[in-house]
């Protein structure tokens, strides 16, 4: 893991064109150990830059420097891997004072609260570190079924606050997953592309004041957007789109075919970023996170839209195992 910081002016004659007032210079640089400690020889401090590790705040004065750093709840002391106080929702799995799950380079614990995705029957399906005490359970049947907000756990000691990232992934992961949205489900070797992009629609719909929901075949809602109907999304550029969905916010795909099917797909957003750029439901070979042009083709007419009221900052990691139903 690199942390670097670049903001000061260095060198009355400037930088090769670069006036001296334009230019810059990187002031602190680190690389760390899995579990936080700064390695030797591949650490630049120029002035006292005051966060590190996972974004934490170093306090130097503890244990020396970069030996100790302070969260919300506890501190760390990343040379042993291990909290100086016990996790506020400790398991009995696991000691409290166990640092990232004992897998650093996987998960992070920067706020010690979670979102956290039950079943119908209220059982616990996925815990996500993310500073939230948001709920989500499952709602719908067959290729409705969706993750619906279900109000906050004030007992999880973290903010009353949705992150909306999460959920707009868990809902593109319980897509993947669902057999009433693959190829052929309803055996017409029809596919679901637009029922899987109306299942994230109900989920952000459930905690925001919006209906952002969208009916019809793909044609159709290919002419809602452009028509602006629902006026909870914006069109954009393709780059535009990509950079909303990597900030953590629901970006839509979409190809009008007058001959036929069009398509719909989300950018993939969070930890599914790593696993293909593009949330995509359609034919059996396709299907998954693919690239964009895997999802429609290259040489297709595409148009893009965002859903603005969806973009939050909150980081999130996963730690636990997937749905099961």
């Amino acid at each position: 893991m690199q942390t670097a910081q670049k903001n000061s002016v260095f060198g009355s004659q400037g930088v090769g064109n670069l006036a001296p007032e334009r230019a810059v210079c990187i002031r602190n640089i680190s690389d760390y150990s899995p579990f936080g400690v700064s390695l030797d020889g591949r650490t630049i401090e120029g002035d006292r830059y005051r966060y590190g590790y996972q974004g934490s705040e170093r306090d130097d004065e503890a244990k020396g420097s970069g030996n100790s750093y302070t969260t919300f709840y506890r501190q760390l002391d990343p040379r042993v891997g291990r909290w100086y106080g016990i996790d506020p929702k400790s398991t009995a799995w696991e000691s409290p004072f166990v640092s990232m799950g004992n897998h650093p380079l996987l998960m992070n614990d920067k706020f010690g609260d979670s979102t956290d995705f039950y079943d119908k029957e209220g059982n616990l399906l996925k815990h996500i570190e993310d500073g939230s005490n948001a709920k989500f359970k499952l709602k719908g049947e067959g290729n409705t079924l969706h993750y619906s907000f279900d109000g906050f756990d004030e007992k999880q000691n973290g903010e009353n606050h949705i992150n909306s990232t999460v959920a707009i992934q868990e809902q593109q992961n319980l897509n993947m997953e669902n057999p009433s949205l693959q190829q052929n489900a309803d055996g017409y070797n029809e596919t679901h592309c637009n029922q899987s992009a109306q299942c994230i629609m109900r989920t952000v719909s459930s905690y925001t004041n919006s209906n952002v929901l969208i009916m019809g075949n793909a044609n159709s809602m290919f002419k809602q957007f452009q028509e602006g109907t629902n006026t909870n999304y914006t069109e954009v550029s393709k780059s535009e789109a990509i950079e909303f969905a990597e900030a953590g916010g629901l970006a839509f795909v979409l190809y009008n075919n007058p001959n036929g099917h069009g398509h719909i797909a989300s950018f993939s957003v969070g930890n599914n970023i790593n696993k293909g750029e593009v949330a995509n439901i359609g034919p059996k070979k396709y299907t998954g996170f693919v690239k964009l042009n895997n999802a429609i083709g290259k040489r297709k007419d595409k148009k893009y839209y965002i859903m603005p009221e969806s973009l939050n900052d909150k980081q999130i990691q996963e730690v636990t195992v997937k749905p099961n139903y």
